[in-house]
């Protein structure tokens, strides 16, 4: 008996030593945390993880899905199938496009995932919301000034974007809104879109709250983004510059003379006079710097200066520009310190003579030189020398001058200056 007790103990130690324990200390088979992977607007992967290291068999696994709608499940599916599997670790995953059928978009759905073996059923449970089809988010105002500002967003589609655009009004008059909208047919899935109120609006008013939503549509209707606002800043005094003449002067724009009527520029031809063009009563007289700045360029053939501002201007109706140019044409006796421009910086104080009234580079309707003597003056956001763009001019009309500017009539100078208002 001893001896049979020995060899059982012996029996036992040796067991123990090499890993072998009974059924009842085997490890049942476990689920890990359900999950939701590949989630679109109308599908999605729900999967497990399944353990099962004393390697059971796994006679059957599934799922069952539902959507919540005002607190009930609804479109309740569930599917199975049969792995007979006796693996140690293995994923559980059932695509909803194939198992479930298509999602609704922007809804809530709750899933549980089971598996069953020989030690009984496992099951582990989630929940997801799928996305919009289309949504709209806002980005920060920028540009924001007295009188205008740029509205911002971000589109995230699924589906083809037919149109977009926004929704303004002043917060204190909500009843008025306004609604600008555009069409771009675009399939990208990612779109920025941004609006200038003064471009797409109006001039705001300074010190003013605006409200404003931004959206989107596809073939199936439209979506908005959250209320954004924005303040306007205080209304910015307008720059006052010298006049370009010591004299009261009398301002006509193109009133005649080939190609004018065609010109987009908003320019001033001044000459000295309270009457009308006088041109021998402005030959020689001196012209000056509007405002400090660099001379970019100077020819004498035409008898051309332009200088580059870079201390801001902002004219009457509250358009501010960090950098502008002021040019002067056909001009005499200009400064020869002026010719090195092109090698070092030549800087000129407001006030500083450029040269005297003329007509150089001035030709008449048949090509021939002219004595209409007057300066040609113009303000422009770029250099018009080396863009030629007559968008960029900025009207005179709405910039503040120490002197007297009186400005002549009829639809040429009604639409060259007094309507060309001036834009960022």
């Amino acid at each position: 008996m001893k001896t049979a007790m020995r060899t059982l103990c012996c029996l036992l130690t040796l067991c123990l030593l090499l890993g072998v324990t009974s059924a009842s200390a085997a490890t049942k088979p476990s689920l890990g945390a359900a999950q939701t992977t590949n989630l679109t607007a109308a599908s999605a992967t729900i999967s497990v993880d399944l353990k099962n290291p004393s390697k059971y068999k796994i006679t059957e696994c599934g799922f069952s899905l539902w959507r919540n709608e005002n607190g009930k499940c609804v479109e309740f599916k569930s599917g199975k199938e049969n792995p007979n599997t006796t693996g140690s670790a293995f994923l559980i995953f059932y695509d909803t496009a194939k198992w479930y059928g298509a999602l609704k978009a922007d809804s809530s759905y709750g899933f549980s995932i089971y598996a069953k073996s020989t030690c009984g059923t496992i099951t582990a449970t989630g929940s997801f919301k799928t996305p919009k089809t289309l949504s709209v988010s806002l980005k920060p105002v920028t540009n924001l000034t007295d009188t205008s500002a740029r509205i911002a967003g971000a589109i995230t589609a699924r589906a083809k974007v037919t149109t977009c655009g926004f929704v303004i009004w002043d917060a204190q008059k909500p009843a008025e809104k306004w609604e600008k909208s555009e069409t771009i047919n675009s399939a990208l899935t990612s779109i920025d879109m941004w609006y200038d109120t003064q471009k797409w609006y109006k001039a705001l008013t300074p010190e003013t709250k605006y409200e404003y939503v931004l959206w989107a549509a596809t073939s199936a209707g439209r979506e908005y983004s959250p209320q954004g606002s924005f303040t306007t800043a205080k209304k910015s005094a307008a720059t006052v510059l010298r006049s370009p003449m010591n004299v009261e002067i009398w301002a006509d724009t193109y009133a005649d003379g080939k190609g004018h009527e065609n010109s987009n520029y908003a320019a001033l031809d001044m000459y000295n006079s309270k009457t009308g063009n006088n041109c021998s009563a402005t030959l020689n007289q001196p012209i000056f710097a509007v405002a400090a700045g660099r001379v970019v360029q100077a020819n004498r053939a035409n008898g051309v200066v332009i200088i580059e501002h870079t201390t801001p201007l902002t004219t009457t109706n509250g358009v501010t520009y960090a950098k502008w140019y002021s040019s002067y044409g056909h001009m005499a006796n200009i400064p020869a310190a002026f010719d090195s421009f092109q090698n070092k910086a030549v800087n000129v104080t407001a006030g500083a003579l450029l040269g005297t009234a003329h007509a150089k580079g001035l030709v008449d309707e048949k090509g021939k030189p002219s004595a209409a003597y007057h300066l040609h003056f113009q303000i422009n956001k770029v250099n018009p020398w080396t863009t030629g763009d007559p968008k960029s001019a900025i009207s005179p009309y709405f910039v503040k001058f120490n002197g007297i500017v009186r400005y002549g009539s009829g639809p040429i100078i009604d639409r060259k200056i007094k309507n060309n208002l001036p834009t960022p």
